[in-house]
């Protein structure tokens, strides 16, 4: 129904005579024609901002952004939203009854609980979306038609940005409602390796009955590698871009030509930090979670250890890190020499990937190194498998990520371990001996407030080489403690 068609309406003096709609009248059941004339306008204010009780079933919602917003129990009758942005909207429990999705943006939107009667869908891509029954009598009777709802994908996409810098971030909802115990709703972060991917994770995440995000770190993905102001002043974005229009192949083709003249520009190490510590700060305040734990694998475990310092140093914070997992993670080079040895070798390795841009040769050599050719061994078919979205890495972003992440720019945590005050769980694969002493050695720095959970018959990468044995053992090792129970 258009705005004009409101006129046909049957008002009241009283509807009439109401004020301009304001967010918190959002709620009211009766809307006078002046309040919907300008609830447009409330509604582009309103994202990330909650909308319940309400019908709003005589309104147009063409092209407006509604991104980050969430609709509790709302009436959507006939409603067409054509050209409208609901990337990361939330409907829970709402009534889209013979509505019309034509040509909107449904990234990451949730339906949960909503009656999807005769929806009709028209130039709409519906991978990412995420239709959520918690009755299981509805599972079995899916809203929406199999023609319009037709994906295979359980995870969404995600994009944030962050001082600068654009992360990808893979979600996966929880797919086991049935306890609605705190535990099992806090959200499990997940960070990975160097040359890793956020869907090295996705057998796990598909075991986990809880939310779950995995960030692509940076040079990653396609989480970027240079900042948005380096990387538009590399191609003259400003100087063109408004006046002949975006062409997407000429801006492909320019950067060809001007890789170059690239910007070898790398964010120093806790720069990197702080980004990571913000996009989790960001995901919890948009997705309204008062409490998460953080798992890190290697690479993405010392950015964990960071990132849980600085939040052990916050006293008033809107969400609480509970649990710090960490899966073959190293405490940093403590010895400055040792440290400055190990930066002369980041530095082949990314001087090669700058320069050559071979990141299939790279990845060829790098998989060779005894650490990581064990999973090829003991799981060639995982290991084909992470190394199929592995290929698509920048080679670039992966040399800018050695430069800012390599263990020869880390600050060391030896000294800091003791101020964490979330709770830690150190994993090795029992076969990992340099690991295996160094999880000891967090041990005792800690003055025992840490678990250590052994992986019998594994290597560096427990998680990848024997996926139920690591699920099974951490299930177990969390049921232990209080208020984990339903961890797994």
């Amino acid at each position: 129904m258009s705005k004009e068609d409101l006129s046909k309406e049957d008002l009241s003096k009283e509807d009439l005579s109401k004020e301009d709609l304001s967010k918190e009248d959002l709620s009211k059941e009766d809307l006078s024609k002046e309040d919907l004339e300008t609830l447009s306008i409330s509604l582009n204010e309103c994202i990330a901002q909650e909308v319940k009780d309400c019908d709003l079933s005589h309104y147009d919602f063409n092209g407006l952004i509604l991104s980050h917003s969430r609709f509790t129990r709302v009436k959507f009758h006939q409603v067409e939203f054509i050209g409208t942005n609901l990337n990361d909207v939330v409907f829970d429990q709402c009534d889209f009854t013979d509505s019309s999705f034509v040509y909107a943006h449904l990234e990451n939107t949730r339906f949960i609980d909503c009656i999807l009667d005769q929806v009709k869908v028209l130039g709409t891509s519906l991978d990412s979306m995420i239709v959520d029954y918690a009755q299981e009598r509805d599972q079995q009777n899916p809203k929406l038609d199999e023609v319009n709802l037709r994906f295979s994908r359980s995870y969404a996409v995600r994009s944030f940005y962050t001082q600068g810098y654009l992360y990808e971030v893979y979600y996966w909802p929880s797919v086991c409602r049935q306890d609605s115990s705190p535990s099992n709703d806090r959200p499990l972060i997940l960070l990975h390796g160097m040359t890793g991917h956020a869907l090295d994770y996705e057998p796990l995440a598909q075991r986990l009955s809880r939310p779950i995000y995995a960030i692509n770190l940076l040079g990653h993905g396609k989480s970027d590698y240079q900042s948005v102001r380096t990387l538009s002043g590399a191609l003259d974005v400003e100087a063109d871009f408004f006046d002949e229009g975006f062409n997407e192949d000429r801006a492909i083709s320019e950067h060809d030509e001007r890789s170059a003249f690239e910007s070898r520009k790398a964010p120093e190490y806790l720069e990197v930090v702080q980004q990571v510590k913000g996009l989790i700060e960001q995901i919890t305040e948009i997705d309204r979670f008062t409490s998460f734990d953080v798992m890190g694998y290697s690479m993405g475990g010392r950015l964990a250890l960071h990132i849980a310092y600085l939040f052990s140093q916050v006293s008033h914070k809107s969400s609480t890190l509970k649990t710090l997992l960490l899966v073959s993670t190293g405490l940093g080079i403590e010895e400055e020499q040792l440290r400055a040895a190990r930066r002369v070798s980041d530095c082949l390795w990314s001087d090669a990937l700058w320069h050559s841009q071979d990141t299939a040769h790279f990845l060829t050599l790098w998989n060779q190194q005894p650490l990581l050719a064990r999973l090829a061994d003991k799981n060639p078919q995982e290991a084909s498998r992470i190394n199929q979205h592995r290929r698509q890495h920048h080679a670039r972003g992966l040399a800018i990520a050695f430069d800012s992440l390599g263990q020869g720019v880390m600050p060391p945590m030896h000294q800091n371990l003791s101020q964490i005050n979330c709770d830690l769980v150190w994993v090795t694969g029992a076969d990992d001996e340099k690991y295996v002493m160094i999880a000891e050695q967090a041990l005792r720095l800690s003055k025992g407030q840490l678990e250590h959970i052994s992986i019998e018959g594994c290597g560096h990468s427990p998680h990848l080489e024997a996926l139920e044995q690591f699920c099974s053992k951490l299930s177990a090792q969390l049921a232990t403690e209080s208020n984990r129970s339903n961890f797994i």
